[in-house]
């Protein structure tokens, strides 16, 4: 199988191509770079060619993987669109909300097309999922916050796509997203903002789920590392799990459960969850995509954008 990888940044450098070469139906990899002069292999499978070079190579790709800034994603997902069976964008998949209700159906009505949220495949979700089934939960808590990075990384520029809701904040409301069987009420949200900086640096937001759960999710950038859910029942026993969201290779998830001063631990496994993603989305496992369908997409992001609206 051959896959194009349209971006080389940092984040693709550290987990998309590592994942990708482990595939083992992967035969082929062509990395598209702007930053690349002329032709190099990283090995005897990765080859990397300038950017423009990749997107007019005449090939038939299995897996296309969007992975620039997300002001480029529509116009990088038109031009690899014929030739791609199967693609796949890096959140979030635009900051062009008109984009989201009027055009992407054209797209996504014809073949895969997926928003990349990766921790939804790690055997960590299914877990947390059924917890949510076979427990009275009433109360959810989640959070992802980073450092700040690099003041010349696209996140700091607003019209590039930048800032903490989109890039932090659409984990949390994602999976907000992902346990609404019925409806929801949005009952706050707040956007966080600094003179010093075009883009917003965090936020947070309390939703009322199926008139039985209250969710609280929060995020940010230029803060202390925080990636973690807990879940709360009427019994007052919790279910916690740090790394929700994303995680080192090496690291074991786990569930810690309290419950009448009882702490125990349930052990998930240290999966790659881009590679468990990239294998999903190659072997049609399509019902592991179910967040992303149009409805869902769409869905998330009218919570995104009347926040980021506001």
């Amino acid at each position: 199988m051959k896959s194009l990888l349209l971006g080389y940044g940092s984040h693709a450098k550290k987990r998309i191509v590592p994942a990708l070469s482990a595939i083992k139906e992967i035969d082929e990899i062509v990395i598209g770079d702007k930053n690349q002069l002329s032709d190099d292999f990283l090995s005897k499978e990765i080859k990397i060619v300038n950017f423009e070079k990749a997107l007019s190579l005449e090939k038939n790709w299995d897996l296309a993987v969007i992975a620039t800034p997300p002001i480029n994603h529509i116009d990088n997902l038109k031009s690899v669109f014929k030739n791609s069976k199967r693609i796949l964008i890096e959140k979030p998949i635009t900051n062009d909300f008109r984009f989201i209700y009027d055009e992407l159906n054209n797209y996504t009505s014809m073949k895969p097309i997926y928003e990349s949220l990766m921790y939804f495949h790690h055997p960590l979700w299914a877990q947390i999922k059924g917890i949510i089934k076979e427990n009275p939960i009433n109360e959810i808590h989640c959070e992802f916050s980073v450092p700040h990075l690099d003041l010349n990384n696209y996140r700091y520029t607003k019209k590039r796509g930048g800032g903490s809701l989109l890039d932090q904040g659409i984990y949390p409301i994602s999976l907000a997203v992902e346990i609404i069987n019925k409806e929801y009420k949005v009952l706050n949200y707040k956007k966080i903002v600094d003179k010093n900086y075009e883009v917003d640096l965090g936020g947070e937001i309390e939703l009322l789920i199926d008139n039985s759960i209250l969710f609280i999710g929060k995020w940010g950038l230029g803060c202390d590392y925080k990636n973690y859910i807990k879940l709360t029942d009427y019994k007052e026993s919790t279910y916690q799990s740090q790394f929700i969201f994303t995680k080192p290779n090496n690291l074991f998830s786990e569930i810690e459960i309290k419950s009448k001063n009882i702490i125990s631990k349930q052990s998930v496994g240290d999966y790659d969850q881009f590679q468990l993603m990239y294998e999903d989305c190659l072997r049609n496992k399509l019902d592991t995509f179910n967040y992303s369908t149009l409805t869902k997409m769409q869905k998330r992001y009218k919570i995104i954008k009347e926040i980021y609206e506001s």
